[in-house]
């Protein structure tokens, strides 16, 4: 038996920085890493095949080890292995049929040597930040400071996740006598026989002044006329009593959606509520990949009827 060992040297960056921190708090986060534009490090990876020698005296066909390795090989798109390197079992296939004798658990125990391991995707990237990005925050944090002190409303809204009505499942966890578990549909397939609308719409407003929150629920589609008209019924059934004197409403929004700011009817549908009202409306939209500052919330509703689904609305606190 033989072994061939190859080393293979390259180079990679990484990014520790986040754009939402100050630098002060990036530094303290990530320490001597952190840096806006990311840093490199060279790396050396070494490869080992074990086995008999052919005819001409080799154990291992070099050739098929670089081309496992190369990453101009696993990124290629017609490359079968770009699509198949997540599994040790079909990784082990392509291996025995270019000649080598390995199983998956020899595949996997060789992965773990060379520092790999299984990982989900991660939501990191969220394209280059804006050079303004920190003085559009302070714009938006400056205007609305000066709605409060005036006592003007100031609201955030947004759509919350779309949920089927029905027994389905959803994310997360509850609370439940052991071994009972809310038993749900094996599959999200819509139940035509509750109606022509089977789904869930929640639009929430969130008054940043008294911490209260506004969610009405539709049952057809998400559009700028039912943005709107959720920002009216909190007007009517909340707002004006909470702020009797109001001439301005500030609203803050993500840039996308029915509320986007592209969105002609969203601004159409606001000025016909701004002179129902008599309200000055100012609407400032987030810059793009900040959607997380938005606090309007009323998160992963449980599975149930029209009835339960707005019971579980009244039941979340803004500040939860």
């Amino acid at each position: 038996m033989f072994r061939v060992t190859r080393r293979y040297e390259f180079a990679a960056s990484h990014r520790l920085h986040s754009v939402e921190l100050t630098d002060e708090e990036n530094r303290t986060l990530y320490g001597k890493c952190n840096h806006p534009y990311g840093h490199g490090h060279n790396y050396t990876v070494e490869v080992s095949a074990r086995g008999p020698a052919d005819a001409h005296g080799r154990a291992v066909e070099l050739a098929a080890l670089d081309e496992l390795v190369h990453p101009s090989t696993r990124g290629t798109p017609m490359s079968l292995l770009r699509w198949t390197l997540k599994s040790t079992y079909q990784l082990a296939d392509d291996l025995t049929a270019r000649g080598f004798k390995v199983s998956a658990e020899l595949v996997r125990r060789l992965l773990h040597q060379m520092g790999y391991s299984l990982q989900a995707p991660a939501k990191q990237s969220e394209g280059a930040a804006h050079p303004d990005r920190d003085g559009q925050f302070r714009y938006l944090n400056d205007l609305a400071a000066r709605h409060v002190a005036d006592g003007q409303p100031v609201i955030s809204v947004d759509t919350k996740k779309k949920e089927l009505i029905g027994s389905y499942a959803n994310g997360g966890r509850e609370w439940q006598p052991a071994g009972e578990p809310e038993r749900v549909n094996v599959h999200d397939f819509a139940d035509r026989g509750l109606g022509e609308f089977t789904k869930a719409i929640p639009y929430g407003i969130y008054d940043t002044i008294n911490d209260e929150g506004w969610v009405s629920v539709g049952d057809s589609a998400d559009t700028a006329e039912f943005a709107v008209e959720s920002i009216r019924r909190w007007w009517v059934e909340m707002g004006r009593t909470r702020f009797p004197a109001a001439t301005r409403l500030m609203i803050t929004a993500d840039a996308g959606g029915s509320n986007g700011y592209r969105v002609r009817a969203w601004k159409w549908h606001l000025a016909r509520l701004a002179a129902e009202t008599g309200l000055t409306i100012t609407v400032c939209h987030y810059p793009p990949g900040t959607s997380l500052s938005n606090k309007a919330a009323c998160p992963g509703l449980p599975p149930g009827n029209d009835e339960m689904l707005l019971a579980a609305c009244r039941a979340r606190s803004p500040s939860r």
